[in-house]
Protein backbone atom coordinates (compact mmCIF):
# COMPACT_ATOMS: atom_id res chain seq x y z
CA UNK A 1 0.00 0.00 0.00
CA UNK A 2 2.86 2.34 0.79
CA UNK A 3 4.49 1.61 -2.56
CA UNK A 4 1.26 2.42 -4.41
CA UNK A 5 0.84 5.68 -2.49
CA UNK A 6 4.46 6.67 -3.15
CA UNK A 7 4.12 5.91 -6.87
CA UNK A 8 0.88 7.90 -7.08
CA UNK A 9 2.44 10.83 -5.23
CA UNK A 10 5.47 10.57 -7.53
CA UNK A 11 3.24 10.68 -10.64
CA UNK A 12 1.35 13.68 -9.21
CA UNK A 13 4.69 15.41 -8.64
CA UNK A 14 5.84 14.64 -12.19
CA UNK A 15 2.54 15.80 -13.67
CA UNK A 16 2.64 19.07 -11.74
CA UNK A 17 6.31 19.54 -12.73
CA UNK A 18 5.46 18.98 -16.38
CA UNK A 19 2.63 21.52 -16.25
CA UNK A 20 4.86 23.99 -14.43
CA UNK A 21 7.65 23.43 -16.96
CA UNK A 22 5.21 23.85 -19.83
CA UNK A 23 4.02 27.16 -18.38
CA UNK A 24 7.64 28.31 -18.09
CA UNK A 25 8.37 27.36 -21.71
CA UNK A 26 5.23 29.21 -22.81
CA UNK A 27 6.30 32.33 -20.88
CA UNK A 28 9.78 32.23 -22.42
CA UNK A 29 8.32 31.74 -25.91
CA UNK A 30 5.93 34.69 -25.47
CA UNK A 31 8.78 36.85 -24.16
CA UNK A 32 10.98 35.89 -27.12
CA UNK A 33 8.23 36.61 -29.65
CA UNK A 34 7.52 39.97 -27.98
CA UNK A 35 11.19 40.96 -28.11
CA UNK A 36 11.44 39.86 -31.74
CA UNK A 37 8.38 41.92 -32.69
CA UNK A 38 9.79 44.94 -30.83
CA UNK A 39 13.11 44.64 -32.66
CA UNK A 40 11.33 44.47 -36.02
CA UNK A 41 9.26 47.56 -35.19
CA UNK A 42 12.40 49.47 -34.16
CA UNK A 43 14.22 48.34 -37.31
CA UNK A 44 11.36 49.45 -39.57
CA UNK A 45 11.24 52.78 -37.71
CA UNK A 46 14.96 53.35 -38.23
CA UNK A 47 14.89 52.27 -41.91
CA UNK A 48 11.35 53.05 -43.15
CA UNK A 49 12.19 53.00 -46.87
CA UNK A 50 14.01 49.69 -46.86
CA UNK A 51 12.06 46.49 -47.50
CA UNK A 52 12.69 43.73 -45.00
CA UNK A 53 13.47 40.61 -47.04
CA UNK A 54 15.34 37.51 -46.03
CA UNK A 55 16.87 37.11 -49.50
CA UNK A 56 18.34 40.64 -49.62
CA UNK A 57 21.74 39.62 -48.29
CA UNK A 58 22.11 36.60 -50.55
CA UNK A 59 21.01 38.54 -53.63
CA UNK A 60 23.45 41.34 -52.80
CA UNK A 61 26.30 38.87 -52.42
CA UNK A 62 25.39 36.95 -55.57
CA UNK A 63 25.08 39.85 -58.03
CA UNK A 64 27.38 42.85 -57.87
CA UNK A 65 25.56 46.10 -58.45
CA UNK A 66 26.91 48.57 -60.99
CA UNK A 67 28.52 51.72 -59.62
CA UNK A 68 26.19 54.63 -59.14
CA UNK A 69 26.93 57.76 -61.15
CA UNK A 70 27.60 61.15 -59.55
CA UNK A 71 24.44 62.69 -58.16
CA UNK A 72 25.05 66.00 -59.90
CA UNK A 73 23.48 65.55 -63.35
CA UNK A 74 25.85 68.07 -64.95
CA UNK A 75 28.78 65.82 -64.03
CA UNK A 76 27.33 62.64 -65.58
CA UNK A 77 29.29 61.69 -68.66
CA UNK A 78 28.17 59.28 -71.42
CA UNK A 79 30.65 56.74 -70.02
CA UNK A 80 28.76 56.47 -66.73
CA UNK A 81 25.41 55.90 -68.44
CA UNK A 82 26.57 52.77 -70.26
CA UNK A 83 25.63 49.34 -68.93
CA UNK A 84 29.21 47.98 -68.75
CA UNK A 85 29.89 46.35 -65.40
CA UNK A 86 33.01 47.60 -63.66
CA UNK A 87 34.68 45.60 -60.93
CA UNK A 88 35.21 47.12 -57.50
CA UNK A 89 38.96 46.83 -58.07
CA UNK A 90 38.67 48.97 -61.22
CA UNK A 91 36.59 51.53 -59.35
CA UNK A 92 39.20 51.80 -56.62
CA UNK A 93 42.04 52.03 -59.15
CA UNK A 94 40.23 54.80 -61.06
CA UNK A 95 39.46 56.76 -57.89
CA UNK A 96 42.84 56.39 -56.21
CA UNK A 97 45.34 59.20 -55.80
CA UNK A 98 49.02 58.90 -56.77
CA UNK A 99 49.73 57.22 -53.43
CA UNK A 100 46.71 54.85 -53.81
CA UNK A 101 44.45 56.69 -51.36
CA UNK A 102 40.67 56.51 -51.80
CA UNK A 103 37.96 58.26 -49.77
CA UNK A 104 35.15 55.76 -49.22
CA UNK A 105 31.75 56.70 -47.81
CA UNK A 106 28.40 54.93 -47.59
CA UNK A 107 25.01 56.18 -48.69
CA UNK A 108 21.45 55.00 -48.22
CA UNK A 109 18.26 56.20 -49.86
CA UNK A 110 17.37 58.57 -47.02
CA UNK A 111 20.71 60.36 -47.29
CA UNK A 112 20.30 60.77 -51.06
CA UNK A 113 17.28 63.04 -50.67
CA UNK A 114 17.71 66.67 -51.82
CA UNK A 115 19.32 68.96 -49.22
CA UNK A 116 20.41 65.96 -47.18
CA UNK A 117 23.56 65.18 -45.24
CA UNK A 118 25.16 63.80 -48.39
CA UNK A 119 24.67 67.12 -50.21
CA UNK A 120 26.40 68.82 -47.29
CA UNK A 121 29.23 66.26 -47.54
CA UNK A 122 29.73 67.00 -51.26
CA UNK A 123 29.43 70.76 -50.74
CA UNK A 124 32.12 70.66 -48.06
CA UNK A 125 34.55 69.26 -50.63
CA UNK A 126 33.57 71.93 -53.16
CA UNK A 127 33.94 74.94 -50.83
CA UNK A 128 36.78 73.71 -48.61
CA UNK A 129 40.28 75.09 -49.01
CA UNK A 130 42.19 72.74 -51.31
CA UNK A 131 39.61 69.97 -51.06
CA UNK A 132 37.85 70.24 -54.42
CA UNK A 133 40.44 68.02 -56.16
CA UNK A 134 39.78 65.33 -53.52
CA UNK A 135 36.23 64.94 -54.84
CA UNK A 136 37.64 62.89 -57.75
CA UNK A 137 38.82 60.30 -55.22
CA UNK A 138 35.51 59.77 -53.39
CA UNK A 139 33.86 56.36 -53.81
CA UNK A 140 30.26 56.10 -52.62
CA UNK A 141 29.03 52.66 -51.60
CA UNK A 142 25.23 52.37 -51.73
CA UNK A 143 23.70 50.32 -48.91
CA UNK A 144 20.15 50.02 -50.27
CA UNK A 145 19.27 46.98 -52.39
Amino acid sequence: SSSSSSSSSRSKFLDSGFVGGQKEVTRILILFLGLTASCLVLYKTAYPLQRLEVNNLTSLLATPSPPSPNLNSSEISPETTTKRKISFKEILENASTKNNTVIITTLNQAWAEPNSLFDLFLESFRIGQGTQQLLKHVVVVCLDP
